[in-house]
């Protein structure tokens, strides 16, 4: 974070101002200011370049709205552009734009719906979640096995956490437990951004230390980017990459594409780690 306590302070007056100026539907819609992020939550939302949609006017008033990269420095927002493009001109004269915040193309983070204010719960597994266990392994792992470092977990029958949002299961994570290692199994998200993969990593910290667990680990592939920048954030360090793992895992699963993520090869495991204090 690059961000001083004075940019943040600046930054928070600055959302509060908006918050003000908000009208009542507006206020309304969006539970503001209680569901509002603040300047601190909008910097840690806001890391590196990102995509937003820049919402501006042309001088017979129609809008124009299009992505630009942006970036969040010192608590200020720069767009770069040039002094040729339509939307200089449409900024220099009519400076008032609107932005939202994409990730991944994927979804948005609007900056006022704090992933905190959402009712989000997290409980352990019970046998009624059997069925719907076995259905988003399925769906998010295209078969009822799991294969990792040669081992073929079946997490139907594994412990694990769920969580739930407005009555809906909307996250699980299943672990395996030998001796004082915890390995995380699978962990599946169906609302990413909200922050169901961080309470549920939660739960699984407290349970693994509760059970005198050391180490809290997990496998994922060379492919996972985003599960790489997920558990790194989160405490987790790299301790191995084994290569051709996966390869050697189309063994005991034929469905393992050849191909990953963002067109990768998928060959590797890569293994992460955080060491547990007791």
């Amino acid at each position: 974070m690059r961000e001083t306590q004075g940019d943040i302070e600046r930054l928070q007056a600055l959302l509060d101002a908006s918050i003000e100026r908000a009208g009542a539907f507006l206020r309304r819609s969006f539970q503001m200011p209680e569901h509002s992020l603040t300047a601190q939550e909008l910097v840690d939302c806001w890391q590196n370049v990102q995509t937003v949609a820049l919402a501006t006017v042309t001088m017979r008033g129609e809008p124009r709205i299009a992505p630009i990269g942006s970036l969040l420095y010192r608590g200020e927002i720069y767009i770069p552009t040039v002094a040729t493009a339509a939307r200089t001109r449409h900024v220099i004269k009519r400076p008032v734009v609107s932005l939202t915040l994409f990730r991944k193309n994927t979804y948005n983070r609007h900056p006022h719906r704090p992933i905190e204010s959402l009712p989000l719960q997290v409980r352990p597994l019970t046998t009624e979640d059997d069925e719907w266990v076995q259905q988003d392994i399925i769906e998010h792992w295209g078969d009822t096995i799991v294969v990792a470092h040669g081992k073929v977990f079946h997490p139907q029958t594994l412990p694990g956490f769920v969580a739930i949002l407005k009555g809906t299961r909307v996250g699980l994570l299943t672990y395996s437990l030998e001796d004082e290692h915890c390995e995380i199994v699978t962990l599946d998200s169906n609302k990413p951004g909200i922050g169901i993969g961080t309470l549920l990593i939660k739960a699984v910290t407290q349970a693994a230390r509760e059970a005198g667990c050391k180490r809290l680990w997990l496998i994922t592939t060379n492919d996972n980017l985003d599960a790489l920048r997920f558990y790194q954030k989160r405490g987790f360090t790299i301790v191995a990459v084994h290569r051709g793992a996966v390869d050697a895992a189309r063994q005991l699963k034929p469905l393992i594409p050849l191909i990953g993520n963002d067109q990768i090869p998928l060959q590797d495991e890569i293994e992460l780690e955080m060491r547990l204090e007791q």
